[in-house]
C-alpha cells in the first residue's frame, strides 16, 4: 500500500444528497511551518499516519475505517478541520457514534459490498467498538500533535476517556 492509496481512500463516494460543510482537501493545513510531515491538508496528514500501519493489514483497515468515519463527520456534519477541533467537538462525535443518523448506516439486509454510496455504520457502536474507535482517534491525533500538524489532542481533555489517552511516558510515572 502506498501513501497515495491511503490518502485517496479517505473520502469515499457519498450519496448525492450529501453536501460537505467544508472541503478538507482545500480548507485544511498544518498549524505551523514546523510541521514534520509533507502534507498539504488533513487528508494527506492522516494518510501519513495510516502508512505507518500498512504492514499490518487488519490494523490498517481498522484504522482507515475510523479515520474515514471521523474525517467524513468533520467534513459533512461539523464543518471543521482537524486544527479547529475542540473538546466539545470530540464529545459530539462520540455521541454521534453511539447513535449515527440513518443516512450513515447500512439498512437491514443491505450488503456493504453492494451499496454504491459509503455508509460505515450498521447502527450504534457497542461500548467495546466505541472505546476502540476512541483509542484509534487518540493515536491519530497524538501522531499529528507530535508531527506538529495540529496543536493539541482534545480527547485528552475529556475526563471520561482520560484513562485511554495516557502516553507510555506518563503511564510509567503513574505506576511508579
Amino acid at each position: 500500500m502506498s501513501n497515495e492509496l491511503a490518502t485517496v481512500t479517505l473520502l469515499p463516494k457519498v450519496q448525492a444528497s450529501w453536501v460537505a460543510k467544508i472541503d478538507l482537501a482545500t480548507a485544511s493545513s498544518a498549524v505551523n511551518n514546523n510541521c514534520q510531515l509533507q502534507a498539504k491538508n488533513d487528508l494527506e496528514a492522516v494518510g501519513k499516519w495510516l502508512v505507518e500501519y500498512q504492514h499490518k493489514k487488519n490494523t490498517y483497515l481498522s484504522y482507515r475505517r475510523e479515520a474515514m468515519r471521523f474525517l467524513m463527520w468533520c467534513s459533512y456534519e461539523r464543518g471543521i478541520t482537524l486544527a479547529q477541533l475542540k473538546k466539545e467537538d470530540l464529545e459530539a462525535y462520540f455521541k454521534f457514534m453511539q447513535k449515527p443518523p440513518k443516512r450513515w448506516c447500512l439498512q437491514q439486509g443491505e450488503e456493504k459490498e453492494l451499496v454504491q454510496e459509503w455508509r460505515t455504520f450498521r447502527g450504534k457502536l457497542s461500548t467495546t467498538a466505541l472505546l476502540k474507535a476512541i483509542r484509534i482517534l487518540n493515536s491519530m491525533l497524538n501522531y499529528l500533535v507530535q508531527a506538529e500538524y495540529i496543536h493539541a489532542n482534545p480527547i485528552k481533555l475529556i475526563k471520561q476517556y482520560s484513562k485511554l489517552t495516557i502516553d507510555y511516558n506518563e503511564y510509567k510515572y503513574q505506576v511508579w
